[in-house]
């Protein structure tokens, strides 16, 4: 009784903030007090808004293209440039990670579809903060913030009508920003126009019309780039559109779409990696472990049909659990059609987080089958659980969130007056440069 008052006093919302933060500053002090570029970030836009004009910064369409079109980079880049180049990397740092706290306000202090109260809002941002999808290559830079723009477009997605007209605005900028930097959001113009459809609000229209038009921007700039064959083709070569063919299909994109959206995100990889190997040390006839995956594959079948039978009878919840289903087929759909059909690292970040979001959502229903309500929480903790385990990796992913060994902190190398200034990732053979011409 006492800590649920303690939750409902909005004094704990702030501290709960705080907290997130403090958590957000532990998992990469590096980061936070020297500031970095990571890859992209600096080679590309960092460079070319210290290299052109205002204009050239977001109408220039950079060759070779990565088939979208990316503005907060943009706006992040050219912010940076107006610092003294000590703080720029700073800058980029905080401008990225304000795109997750927003998040945590937004979830926090606006009403929902998907959460009944504080407590539920309150796991729901360390879900956020501890999904081990959210793997440390994309953590607090703007070239993967399109990630978090998904993650947060969510958020908006199912919130409530909202009289607060600051909310009203920063999520219009959020979705443009985000519409014009990501192939996630935009996406999702379908199901903003569902919600307009189902509670008509003029707020939810012009939601629904920005997310639209920044698709049929995205869609023009991506056939543009394909056929200007100006695209880069790093996991692209496996995508669908560009293999019309059967033979295209294979069974090791679903090994490793399970293990980086489901097995991952609910065991961590250590140990599914061990049982990989304890697999292969018993050498299971391949036979033998395809019926086990196929009754694995029946049992998860029944398992979900049950539960969407205990909640059917609640139209709206079982209107949010379908919707976020479809919201997780159509993101995959467009990354096997565009991005590739290896799901893995940063391609599978927001599908882990959907697939998490789902469990969690369950877990807030009243199922009256025990064994069934028992289960889901035992999966949720799980994810959090490996979550917590990988967020301060104990592998060669720690380097990309702690300045070690043959790292040098951009300070050290602004210093020692180096014209080619090294970038994050600094542990991989090709680094990424920037050029400053002193």
């Amino acid at each position: 009784m006492f800590l649920n008052k303690l939750i409902n006093k909005k004094y704990f919302s702030f501290f709960i903030l705080f907290l997130l933060a403090v958590i957000s500053f532990y998992r990469s002090p590096d980061i936070f007090l020297d500031g970095r570029f990571w890859g992209e970030d600096g080679s590309i836009f960092f460079q070319n808004a210290l290299d052109n004009d205002l204009l050239d910064n977001f109408f220039k369409i950079y060759y070779p293209t990565f088939g979208y079109y990316n503005l907060f980079p943009r706006i992040v880049a050219l912010t940076a440039s107006n610092f003294y180049i000590e703080w720029a990397p700073l800058v980029n740092v905080y401008m990225s990670y304000s795109i997750l706290f927003y998040i945590f306000i937004l979830a926090i202090f606006s009403n929902s579809f998907l959460f009944e109260n504080k407590k539920q809002k309150f796991l729901f941002c360390f879900l956020i903060l501890f999904c081990s999808s959210f793997v440390p290559e994309i953590w607090v830079n703007s070239v993967n913030a399109q990630i978090y723009f998904c993650a947060l477009s969510i958020v908006i997605l199912y919130s409530k009508r909202n009289n607060n007209i600051i909310f009203k605005i920063i999520n219009f900028v959020v979705l443009f920003i985000g519409g014009f930097s990501s192939s996630y959001v935009v996406v999702l113009f379908p199901f903003f126009f569902i919600k307009y459809y189902l509670i008509k609000s003029k707020n939810f229209f012009f939601q629904a019309f920005i997310v639209l038009f920044s698709f049929l921007f995205q869609l023009l700039f991506y056939f543009n780039s394909k056929n200007s064959l100006n695209m880069i083709d790093v996991n692209r070569g496996n995508a669908f559109l560009n293999n019309l063919s059967l033979e295209w299909i294979n069974l090791s994109y679903l090994k490793i779409f399970i293990y980086n959206v489901f097995l991952k995100t609910v065991f961590s990889k250590k140990i599914v990696l061990s049982f990989q190997d304890f697999v292969n040390y018993l050498d299971i006839n391949k036979s033998l472990l395809l019926s086990i995956i196929i009754l694995i594959f029946i049992s998860f079948t029944v398992f979900l049909y049950k539960i969407i039978s205990t909640i059917s009878k609640d139209k709206e919840k079982a209107l949010i659990l379908l919707s976020l289903s479809l919201i997780f087929i159509t993101i995959l759909t467009m990354n096997i059609l565009v991005s590739g059909s290896y799901i893995y690292g940063r391609y599978a970040a927001i599908l882990g987080f959907i697939f998490s979001l789902v469990v969690l959502f369950l877990n807030f229903q009243r199922i009256k089958n025990k064994y069934l309500s028992r289960i889901l929480n035992v999966v949720l903790v799980l994810i959090y659980l490996s979550g917590i385990y990988q967020f301060r990796p104990n592998d060669y992913q720690i380097k990309f969130l702690d300045c070690l060994d043959d790292c040098k902190p951009w300070n050290e190398q602004i210093i020692s007056n180096s014209n080619d200034i090294v970038l994050w990732p600094y542990n991989i053979k090709n680094h990424w440069k920037l050029r400053l011409n002193r």
